[in-house]
């Protein structure tokens, strides 16, 4: 069984900027951290080995770590050492409500001529609860489309759609491209995105990580 590694890159806050102003009030990835440990929590108790690594110094407004001119980053190369070590990567965000939903302004990915159509994210009328976001280039890989199955199932406001600009993951699937991960997006809302759904859909990633490490995934 190999270790999975936990990404958080969009972990530290800043409240002032430099010249001691209060910054614009912060809308995103305010859930991440805590799910994150939400979901090692569950690892642990399936008795699988989990490193998680939150970026808790820079913030995003002064550095995206989820960016390739990051990768000489303090954080990033850290972070470059772990993966050598690991094979499975979750990388975890949160969204505010509606940034997934009607249109979206998404640059096309790399490579996307094997399905062109893909321009935008699907309409929904309150907006999606769980984004996975795939950075593989055959749209997409067998265990996104799995893992999308069995979260849909009991959370219907759940999508899967193509990656764009997800250096963590580029640089993952380069280094193991017989390994697997996925971005995984959460809504910030708790009223629409309730903690006991939340806990529900942590649980169904875990147990199909569990079934990956066992080599028992079925698709």
């Amino acid at each position: 069984m190999t270790s999975i590694l936990l990404t958080v890159p969009h972990g530290a806050f800043e409240s002032k900027s430099s010249e001691g102003k209060q910054r614009e009030e912060r809308t995103s990835d305010l859930r991440a951290p805590s799910i994150a440990r939400n979901l090692k929590d569950l690892f642990s108790k399936s008795a699988s080995t989990t490193v998680l690594y939150i970026n808790e110094e820079v913030p995003r407004s002064v550095m995206d770590m989820n960016r390739a001119r990051s990768r000489e980053s303090k954080w990033r190369k850290g972070l470059a050492t772990f993966m050598l070590k690991h094979k499975l990567l979750i990388d975890i965000h949160s969204f505010p409500l509606l940034s997934f939903g009607s249109k979206s302004e998404r640059r096309p990915r790399k490579q996307e001529t094997e399905q062109p159509n893909i321009k935008e994210y699907p309409k929904v009328d309150q907006g999606w609860k769980i984004v996975l976001i795939d950075e593989y280039q055959a749209l997409f890989h067998p265990w996104t489309r799995e893992l999308l199955s069995r979260i849909k199932r009991r959370i219907p406001e759940t999508i899967a759609v193509a990656g764009a600009d997800n250096d963590i993951m580029d640089q993952m699937i380069t280094l193991h491209p017989e390994g697997y991960s996925v971005l995984l997006e959460f809504c910030e809302d708790r009223v629409y995105l309730s903690d006991s759904e939340l806990h529900l859909a942590l649980t169904i990633i875990s147990n199909f990580f569990v079934e990956i490490n066992k080599n028992t995934v079925k698709v």
